[in-house]
């Protein structure tokens, strides 16, 4: 029985992170799309690694840095979600 609640989390915790990583790049992508004048490509790749806490992060452009930090205040973490993650598993198999 444990084991299958751990798997559960484990997945529960990875489609979140996954989720996250989607709308952070669309909202990266419709922000840069939106800056008149801009003529070089965006390329935006956000990873999920939720088995391992990042310390330090690459030194970005200011553009980069800009579009990031706005999209990462605008887009809610999972860590935000409500409840706790045993609870929404709970609720989805309702």
């Amino acid at each position: 029985m444990f084991d299958k609640q751990l798997r559960l989390l484990e997945a529960q915790k990875q489609q979140e992170w996954d989720t996250y990583a989607v709308a952070l790049t669309q909202s990266i992508e419709t922000a840069a799309r939106s800056i008149q004048g801009l003529r070089v490509p965006i390329e935006v790749a956000i990873t999920t690694n939720t088995d391992s806490i990042v310390t330090a992060h690459q030194k970005l452009e200011p553009l980069a840095e800009q579009l990031l930090d706005a999209a990462v205040t605008a887009i809610p973490s999972p860590a935000d979600l409500p409840g706790t993650p045993l609870e929404r598993i709970a609720a989805k198999a309702q």
